[in-house]
């Protein structure tokens, strides 16, 4: 079962993907590692169109619990003022994490840390 929903959601992707290139996978969600939301909402962002797809199919072809929960993604998905809020949120959200992963690194030197820090509160 897994296995034929990743075929059909891979499927999907493939026949929206106009420009000839392959979509990034996601990023499972974690409540420990806050840092990957982020690449979350980036690439949520990113294939809005084939997870409306995604979700409609799911939606179509699924058991009734899992109708209801990609039926409420699919009305998420296809709320204009979401997609707006992705639109604005997405750049934010992906400076402030390299920002972050630049303080998590292990070699940074503390006065680019600092120049980065400043930078980043003056935006």
């Amino acid at each position: 079962m897994v296995f034929k929903e990743h075929c059909k959601k891979r499927s999907i992707q493939d026949a929206l993907r106009s420009d000839g290139q392959n979509a990034a996978p996601f990023e499972k969600h974690s409540t420990t590692r806050w840092l990957i939301r982020g690449k979350i909402i980036f690439r949520s962002f990113t294939n809005w169109n084939e997870l409306k797809a995604y979700f409609l199919s799911a939606q179509q072809a699924s058991t009734q619990a899992a109708r209801l929960k990609a039926r409420i993604l699919l009305d998420m998905l296809n709320d204009p003022m979401m997609y707006l809020y992705f639109h604005f949120v997405s750049p934010l959200v992906t400076e402030f994490d390299r920002v972050n992963a630049f303080y998590l690194a292990t070699d940074a030197d503390p006065d680019e840390m600092f120049t980065e820090l400043s930078l980043h509160s003056k935006f």
